[in-house]
């Protein structure tokens, strides 16, 4: 039918655009998120210092939403803007009915990937805390983690037991900001002593310039002897010479006769064999493509506005 494969294209692209919108909304509700998060913390006594939006270490697509450094040391918080109701239940997190643990273990990874990439910070000083948007009543522990709200978030962080003096506070923030970079810095994904870097340059320059005089002097050893060959043993030159030219000779058909014809398709035939099977390729990798396409859009919303 005349306008068929347009119109399934039409729709793909119809199907794709709804699920982008989707993915942007997720996006900016979890945006929003953020900056009440941000707005709740500039509530937050003297003595107290909070990064934004920083790079979580090792890996290029993921960020920390805050991390605080104030008395009861450093504190990792992950925004959530669920819609419905968030409730823990017998120590543990549910939403909508549904187990929620994987919230509390992400945060708890973003902490541990900030502990890693400060050795000279204290793991016991390192916490983590998840803090819910336009929830209320919502305040306890899963475990290690914090559970609250945006409304209680200052208050919970200022009960914590204090482990830091001042000046010790500022030693704790200063490694961090060294450690950590904004998130859509990309050399702050993956932080690198710089004397390291240096090392493994001059390790790998070393090791390149090395193989390549070896190479050098391969190569002219293979030239010398190429030549010595040539000069003193010119018979066996003729002979391999001869054995190449009836190797690439073509084979005559047996008996004389020409090679049947009569039965090979012509090219046309050929074109009209191939060109179905290449649109059913190219509709394969079109829907490969799309596929992995969705599959990211979901996983960066998901790692955004959790889930």
């Amino acid at each position: 039918m005349a306008g068929e494969s347009a119109d399934a294209v039409a729709a793909s692209q119809r199907a794709r655009a709804r699920r982008l919108e989707e993915s942007a909304q997720r996006w900016q509700r979890g945006a929003d998120g953020e900056r009440a998060t941000a707005l709740a913390l500039d509530a937050l006594p003297p003595g107290w210092v909070v990064l934004h939006d920083v790079a979580w270490p090792g890996r290029q697509r993921a960020n920390v939403d805050h991390v605080l450094v104030g008395p009861p040391g450093v504190v990792v918080v992950d925004t959530k803007n669920w819609s419905g109701r968030v409730e823990l239940v017998d120590g543990a997190l549910r939403a909508g009915g549904r187990d929620r643990s994987t919230a509390v273990w992400g945060v708890e990874a973003a902490a541990t990937a900030v502990a890693d990439a400060v050795p000279l910070l204290p793991r016991e000083h390192v916490h983590a805390a998840l803090c819910f948007t336009g929830q209320t009543g919502l305040a306890g522990f899963v475990g290690s983690v914090l559970v609250t709200t945006d409304g209680d978030l200052v208050r919970a962080l200022v009960e914590r037991p204090a482990r830091l003096d001042p000046r010790q506070v500022w030693d704790h923030a200063e490694l961090v900001r060294e450690a950590l970079g904004p998130a859509d810095d990309p050399r702050a994904a993956s932080p690198r002593p710089v004397a390291r870097r240096r090392v493994t340059a001059g390790r790998r320059t070393t090791t390149r310039t090395t193989r390549r005089r070896v190479t050098g002097v391969r190569r002219l050893v293979l030239a010398v002897t190429v030549g010595v060959v040539l000069v003193t043993q010119p018979q066996l030159v003729e002979a391999a010479a001869g054995a190449v030219a009836s190797f690439l000779a073509p084979a005559a058909p047996a008996g004389g006769a020409e090679p049947p014809t009569a039965d090979r398709p012509s090219t046309q035939e050929r074109r009209e064999v191939r060109q179905p099977r290449r649109e059913r390729e190219r509709q394969e990798r079109r829907a490969r493509r799309e596929a992995r396409q969705e599959a990211q859009e979901a996983q960066e919303a998901q790692e955004a506005a959790g889930g």
